[in-house]
């Protein structure tokens, strides 16, 4: 954690996955234990310019994870005895879904004060989601922590059904149209770019639904993340100012577009003055 502050990185720190919790609740009081080890968290790490994460939950399988209400009750019961964040980070969970359709907003999670999507969909409806939390009231900013993955080949991670060659031109088409769509419908805290490597497949640990982490570090997907850099902040701090308006794009989709897809949209942010916009098709 300070190697990677000093190199200017912020890191997403999670506490636990969520399979840990229906052990931990079986043989102890979880929501004190929890927020125990969740604010001893904070007490080692909270210096530094993270992001954090209260809980993994890309999945909430039943008796293998505790319910969403159980995980949002111990993180609230934290935040009434120990309070914020010290420096005012933000505190977010990576979701399945949205932060929003699984925990609420506002009063309804106190301790959460950056809205996710993620895990799944992994395709164009992921769009809906994060033009949703942008108008929420009072305004969270929101970000897609688990977009489409080059190289996975899993049926979360399949646009439209498409499972497409690891690196190929159309693999890393869909990490890109993933990234710019979810961006420009309000997603602008900026953008997460995963692969098939994500636990790090390596020497001794045989290739297969996993490529080795060497192969993943080359795909040309990641690429493209310099080029969002570049564009988005093209006209400096004007991007603040940018509301999700891809309703003004007529059509602002192709015939027969799929939803569960990532061909034939258009997306658009503008500023309420229309003098200043950017737009993907």
């Amino acid at each position: 954690m300070e190697f990677l502050s000093q190199q200017g990185f912020v890191s997403l720190l999670e506490t636990v996955r969520r399979d840990v919790g229906p052990s931990w609740k079986a043989y102890f009081d979880f929501n004190e234990t929890f927020s125990h080890f969740f604010q001893y968290l904070i007490s080692r790490y909270g210096a530094y310019n993270i992001i954090f994460s209260g809980i993994h939950l890309d999945w909430i399988p039943k008796d293998f994870s505790l319910t969403a209400e159980e995980f949002n009750e111990a993180l609230n019961y934290h935040l009434e005895k120990y309070g914020a964040m010290p420096f005012g980070q933000p505190v977010t969970s990576l979701i399945s879904s949205s932060t929003y359709t699984v925990f609420g907003h506002n009063k309804d999670c106190p301790w959460l004060t950056m809205h996710s999507v993620g895990n799944k969909p992994r395709d164009h409806r992921v769009a809906d989601s994060l033009e949703i939390i942008f108008n929420l009231v009072p305004p969270y900013p929101g970000i897609n922590f688990e977009p489409y993955y080059t190289g996975w080949k899993h049926e979360i991670n399949s646009p439209n059904g498409e499972q497409p060659f690891p690196n190929s031109e159309r693999d890393n088409y869909f990490s890109r149209a993933q990234m710019y769509g979810s961006v420009l419908s309000g997603g602008l805290s900026g953008h997460v770019h995963g692969t098939a490597a994500y636990d790090i497949t390596t020497t001794g640990e045989p290739e297969g639904a996993r490529p080795h982490v060497w192969d993943a570090f080359r795909y040309n997907s990641a690429n493209y993340m310099k080029h969002l850099n570049s564009f988005v902040l093209s006209e400096g701090e004007k991007f603040q100012d940018l509301l999700p308006s891809r309703e003004d794009v007529i059509p602002n989709k192709a015939p027969d577009s799929p939803l569960d897809g990532l061909d034939g949209w258009a997306y658009m942010m503008r500023n309420s003055k229309k003098r200043f916009c950017i737009a993907l098709f």
